[in-house]
């Protein structure tokens, strides 16, 4: 996005972007007497020309003083992403709408986000437009397929009907996965707590509210889609969020794309219980080991870092306490903090692992596997250099019982990379 002046004759407008049935008179009086003073216009440089997607009245103050130029940010894109940001910024930062004309801006929106190549989910669609709740954006919806405003037909949708997509990043298995679980939280109403929530609330209402009354709901682990991933064929995420902000990070390219509160991290309490609610598979039934093992596997906090410097031991000894008690899985972890992981206890079936990508943090991990062997953990230790950003070269791979090594796929911030293979 850029600023600069425009002629005002050379922007393309149209009322149906304003989503007012009328300009405010008084609004255009006052901006004339701020005129100087006011924020840019936005106006969007299509194919189409350049459409003025927010800031109708003060666009009308400027010709009414006779102004031939306003200052404007210009954004790159289309004209359906121009409606897009016009329905949210009258909704969002305009003039008070009446709520027909909100409604209107609303149902625009939907049906814009459910074009064949946005696709957005409900919780997409409250998430972005704001101000909306997922139960609305719902029953618009809804109301639109049963008129036959939307096309469903080709739509992609998850298990309550819903249209959801996997866009192209990361692990494209997880990232179904992930969305499925964000599916069947929003249809099932599960509660949750983010990190800035939790930080307001006494001892006692964190102990007695998140933790020990967590509602059992049936929730249960998380299946993943395909076969590419055979070493742990579910996952579990009782804690969702990060604060690495690694550029390369698929998860959080997920949770902001489809979940509310986007990638700050947040405790689910009602899916401390799956572990007691899965069934396991009849391992004996696998004839291939690796398969066996995958069944029996559980990715701990695929879409967070459970040991991350921001997470309350609270939420942690929450999880502990859980797989403690229900010995039956093998719980997998992975995290970029592998010393305030080894000051925690574990019992056997848990597979401590840590993500190394540079040179730079392979003396932090020996120390932290150095100091779980001498206090003679007996799980599995593992090693994630993925994506392996460099050549790498350790002291003591003996620490390790497992190594995980490849590229990443495509994020919003970075291109697929795939490390050299040396000769």
């Amino acid at each position: 996005m850029e600023i600069q002046e425009l002629r005002i004759n050379e922007i393309k407008t149209d009322k149906t972007y304003a989503y007012r049935d009328e300009l405010n008179d008084e609004a255009v009086r006052q901006y004339q007497q701020d005129i100087d003073d006011l924020p840019p216009v936005d106006v969007f440089n299509t194919k189409e020309g350049l459409i003025l997607a927010g800031g109708y009245h003060r666009l009308e103050a400027h010709r009414q003083e006779g102004r031939e130029a306003i200052t404007a940010n210009i954004h790159q894109g289309t004209a359906v992403e121009a409606k897009m940001f016009a329905c949210k910024a009258n909704a969002q930062h305009g003039l008070n709408m009446t709520r027909f004309e909100r409604q209107r801006a609303l149902v625009d929106f939907i049906k814009l986000s459910l074009l064949e190549d946005s696709l957005l989910s409900n919780v997409a669609i409250a998430r972005n437009f704001g101000g909306t709740s997922v139960k609305t954006v719902r029953r618009y919806r809804t109301k639109l397929e049963e008129s036959g405003e939307i096309d469903v037909s080709t739509q992609r949708r998850g298990t309550d009907g819903r249209v959801i997509e996997v866009v192209d990043i990361g692990s494209t298995t997880w990232a179904d996965a992930q969305v499925n679980q964000v599916e069947t939280d929003e249809k099932d109403g599960a509660s949750q707590c983010t990190l800035s929530k939790w930080r307001q609330m006494t001892d006692e209402t964190q102990r007695v509210q998140l933790i020990n009354d967590a509602p059992n709901t049936g929730k249960k682990f998380n299946l993943q889609n395909g076969d590419s991933i055979e070493w742990a064929r579910s996952s579990w995420n009782p804690i969702t969020g990060c604060k690495h902000d690694c550029d390369y990070c698929y998860a959080r390219d997920i949770a902001n794309r489809f979940v509310l509160q986007g990638f700050e991290p947040t405790i689910i309490p009602e899916r401390l219980h799956a572990p007691a609610n899965t069934k396991q598979k009849d391992l004996s039934s696998f004839d291939d080991p690796v398969d066996r093992l995958g069944w029996k596997n559980v990715f701990v906090c695929s879409m967070a870092d459970l040991f991350g410097k921001w997470v309350p031991d609270t939420w942690i000894e929450a999880v502990l306490s859980v797989i403690r008690d229900n010995p039956q899985w093998n719980y997998l972890m992975l995290t970029k903090f592998p010393i305030r992981m080894s000051q925690f206890k574990y019992p056997n079936n848990v597979w401590l692992g840590t993500s190394v990508d540079r040179q730079s943090m392979v003396v932090r991990a020996e120390k932290a596997f150095q100091r779980l062997h001498d206090s003679r953990f007996g799980g599995v230790t593992w090693l994630s250099c993925e994506p392996m950003m460099e050549r790498l070269t350790f002291d003591q791979l003996g620490l390790f019982d497992w190594v995980v090594m490849g590229g990443s796929s495509r994020s919003t911030q970075t291109p697929e990379y795939k490390p050299q293979i040396s000769k």
